[in-house]
């Protein structure tokens, strides 16, 4: 490899980790004025914004899988957040959701189960109504079936 490749090279690799280190403190400090117009928020107050018994119980458990993937792990989350706006990785947030499933000790659906339960879903209030619908139906089944 010559000199000048590597050089390229060089160059190539600092402006991909420039540009990367621009967005994080672009989304952090967008997060830290949502923090301060939101206020403090935990998981039950999460919860509370939901009516249904099941759906209190899936935010609960999503809440903290949501934070630590938002870029200062402790973002208040409205109802309304959009994917996008919040900048999640869409594989990042199916790992979330996944664990959500394995925290209610239910049976983790296959990956086209997932798609079709959550098509859709945009906001973090659609994705907790979807999840509650999901793991209500195992739960149904699975007492269906113990009979």
């Amino acid at each position: 490899m010559s000199t000048t490749t590597a050089s390229w090279i060089g160059l190539g690799v600092a402006a991909f980790v420039a540009v990367n280190v621009w967005l994080n403190l672009k989304g952090r400090k967008k997060e830290r004025r949502l923090q301060r117009i939101r206020g403090a928020q935990d998981a039950k107050a999460f919860a509370a914004m939901f009516a249904a018994e099941p759906e209190r119980l899936v935010a609960e458990n999503l809440y903290p899988r949501l934070q630590s993937i938002t870029y200062t792990h402790a973002l208040p989350l409205a109802k309304d957040d959009t994917f996008p706006a919040l900048h999640f990785d869409p594989e990042d947030l199916l790992d979330e959701v996944r664990g959500v499933f394995a925290d209610l000790g239910c049976n983790k659906p296959n990956s086209t189960e997932l798609t079709q339960g959550l098509a859709g879903v945009e906001t973090i209030g659609e994705l907790v109504v979807a999840l509650a619908k999901l793991t209500s139906a195992e739960t149904t089944s699975s007492n269906s079936t113990e009979r």
